[in-house]
């Protein structure tokens, strides 16, 4: 059957957003974001599925468990993976499982520190060391990968991205390396990414490794879904994955149910008292959408 491709273009709008680390606003102006849904791909994932089952991986975590999330991804790609990462997090803080920030791209540790200034200013509670660590930057795309399999990461992270040293984080506690977390989740749009992580982490053959891409990822992934890579040789699979503006929509319902579900059983007094929080997200055609969630205290 003959591959036939779609393109879509869409504009993606922010005023402005904070800096990270600083007071200061950056101004963002307006961009053009290309689309390109390659249909026989888009039959073969199914996204309902994949979002389940990445919900599921991470339903399975607790407070005990570790999560390694690297933020390998670039700026032009930021509209469809934000709403999936903001939505990971808040299921990762609906658990307290803490996660820990790396980046094989310049700037995805920022875009980590943005996502999470902004879950903040809505009124989601996380604590830096308690609930998670970012890490800075560091160079060396598929190397890094493989020194963390080893115990390599205090190493190669002596200080967190707000120049904290590590050995007094007490969430480093007992962190060495890969073999010290429960889940690795690869947020990526090329190379270094998704490929090299499920290539690199063989050897921790036990460690279940799911991922968030943009659509243009998905011929790739749906041979890692097989466990299939393109370096051949020994290999894993990738157990799943949440593909653009429509998976990032099914898994955001999925935690958002979740929650209501979790607020319903909640025994309610005279003495709690609840407000709307209302909060906006992209959906899976790139235009804004509002939404609410019931906040109790």
């Amino acid at each position: 059957q003959e591959s036939k491709t779609i393109q879509e273009s869409e504009t993606f709008s922010v005023i402005s957003r904070k800096y990270p680390n600083s007071g200061k606003i950056q101004s963002i102006n307006t961009y053009a974001v290309i689309n390109q849904t390659d249909v026989i791909d888009s039959l073969i994932i199914d996204y309902d599925y994949q979002a389940n089952k990445f919900y599921n991986e991470i339903k399975t975590l607790d407070s005990n468990s570790r999560v390694l999330l690297s933020m390998d991804i670039s700026i032009i790609f930021i509209p469809e993976i934000v709403q999936s990462v903001s939505t990971l997090i808040k299921q990762l803080k609906s658990q307290n499982t803490p996660f820990y920030i790396i980046s094989l791209f310049p700037y995805g540790n920022k875009l980590a520190e943005e996502i999470i200034n902004n879950l903040i200013t809505e009124g989601i509670p996380l604590e830096r060391y308690e609930d998670f660590v970012n890490f800075s930057y560091k160079a060396g795309a598929e190397v890094i990968i493989r020194m963390m399999a080893g115990d390599g990461m205090k190493m190669l992270y002596d200080k967190d991205i707000i120049g904290k040293s590590t050995n007094s984080i007490m969430l480093m506690n007992g962190i060495k390396g890969l073999s010290d977390f429960d889940l690795i989740i690869n947020v990526s749009d090329g190379y270094p990414g998704i490929q090299e992580w499920v290539q690199y982490t063989v050897d921790n053959n036990e460690l279940p490794i799911i991922g968030i891409i943009p659509t243009n990822q998905s011929k790739d992934v749906i041979k890692l879904l097989q466990g299939v890579n393109k370096y051949g040789g020994r290999s894993k699979k990738l157990n799943s994955v949440i593909v653009g503006f429509i998976g990032a929509r099914i898994y955001q319902n999925l935690v958002l149910n979740k929650i209501e579900e979790d607020l319903a059983n909640l025994p309610f007094t005279m003495n709690d008292y609840v407000y709307l929080k209302e909060f906006y997200s992209l959906d899976e055609s790139g235009i804004i959408k509002t939404y609410h969630v019931i906040i109790c205290h």
